[in-house]
């Protein structure tokens, strides 16, 4: 899946105006001026170093299978075999091996019956999205956001919520192996895709700050994404990040930048799933289910939602009739993230896990949470860590 999806409904005062346009050519300018300006005092070596690792004994081994809802599409051989340059600071420990991850991300995954049955996230406590009044949000690629988010987002945006999008990659690896006319331009497609969305969920005037790092690849650049966010995310109430145990590397490598940036900056971050819902199972012992928050949509909200996510159809349909043109998301990966209801991992900063006294607002439930026992114990994999050394199987997703 590429989740990509930026809301900003209306700029608040204080949004820039046109510094965050999704073309290529104009990349690194606004970007720049916002690091330049915003810089904060704390490098980004600094940050990582405050941001904890957990022990690799927190990692349990995979479970068995779960019943397959689709067969996603396996990635060329020849992205499995690259290796990527290892990450900019070694691990004190070693990390826990992931070879296991490409494999869960490739095979059949959990049907979305099984999660619409699983009754434990009526009783996860809501998200209070009043006090946020602004919120920067980091997407691995460009319909991350969407998927994950973009019923929150579109909530926010119709508040009057500030909004920023920092696109890490423009996507363009999610059809390695297509000869397809269409893949040879999938960089602009997806950016222009991602503009569209924004429009359909009610957020034209977003800021999006494209980074155009290489798709598959963010864990080469993870200090140097570490030390981009350090700048762009002042002065923001929160900020959105990929889930660190997504399993997918670009997620993860996302994730753990805009984790140690906000160790150094004393933000909030929340960390949002997307391919969990693919590998993962109800309950699972591998996601922090104890940290999660729920975020209620409309019917209002979730149609819209659905509609933006139509928007990017060089993922939800084929790019040609070659096995390797197939849609990144089919409907049964889509079925995920036409829920009336969207999820996110509470995370305050430099911890694993949530203080009492610096944890974004929640509004408790009033009936117990069912299926808590069955919960990990919230551990993440944490940047100082020694990074994944095969890139992310079939790119873009």
């Amino acid at each position: 899946m590429t989740p990509r999806a930026r809301s900003d409904r209306a700029a608040g005062p204080n949004l820039p105006d046109s510094g965050a346009r999704s073309d290529r050519g104009a990349r690194s300018e606004p970007a720049d001026r916002e690091v330049r300006s915003g810089r904060a005092d704390h490098s980004a070596r600094r940050a990582r170093a405050s941001y904890a690792s957990p022990s690799p004994s927190s990692y349990p081994s995979p479970p068995p299978s779960p019943s397959p809802s689709s067969a996603r599409r396996a990635p060329s051989s020849s992205s499995r075999r690259r290796a990527a340059a290892p990450g900019p600071a070694p691990s004190r420990e070693p990390a826990p091996s992931h070879d296991w991850a490409h494999d869960i991300i490739r095979a059949p995954g959990t049907p979305e019956a099984a999660w619409a049955a699983w009754a434990a996230p009526r009783g996860f406590p809501e998200l209070d999205l009043t006090p946020l009044r602004s919120v920067l949000v980091v997407a691995a690629h460009p319909d991350d956001e969407v998927l994950a988010l973009g019923g929150t987002l579109a909530r926010l945006a119709d508040s009057g919520a500030r909004l920023r999008l920092v696109a890490v990659t423009d996507g363009e690896a999610s059809h390695p192996d297509s000869t397809a006319p269409l893949a040879r331009d999938l960089a602009r497609v997806r950016r222009a895709e991602a503009r569209r969305a924004l429009e359909v969920l009610g957020a034209p005037d977003v800021e999006i700050v494209p980074l155009g790092l290489p798709d598959t690849a963010v864990a080469r650049h993870e200090l140097s994404l570490t030390e981009r966010l350090l700048g762009l995310m002042s002065g923001f109430d929160a900020c959105a990040a990929p889930w660190t145990g997504d399993a997918h590397p670009d997620h993860e490598a996302a994730g753990r930048a805009a984790a140690a940036a906000c160790a150094a900056t004393g933000v909030p971050v929340l960390h949002y799933p997307v391919w969990a819902w693919h590998w993962a199972t109800p309950g699972d012992p591998r996601v922090p289910w104890r940290r999660a928050a729920r975020v209620p949509l409309d019917a209002w909200t979730a149609a819209r939602k659905r509609a933006a996510l139509d928007c990017f159809a060089s993922q939800v349909r084929p790019l040609g009739e070659h096995p390797a043109d197939a849609a990144v998301l089919p409907p049964a990966e889509l079925a995920h993230f036409q829920r009336e209801y969207e999820i996110v991992l509470r995370h305050a900063p430099g911890t694993h896990e949530v203080p009492e006294d610096h944890e974004v607002p929640v509004v408790e439930p009033e009936v117990p949470v069912e299926g808590r026992g069955t919960a990990a114990d919230g551990r993440e994999l944490g940047p100082d860590e020694e990074q994944r050394t095969t890139e992310a199987p079939g790119g873009g997703v």
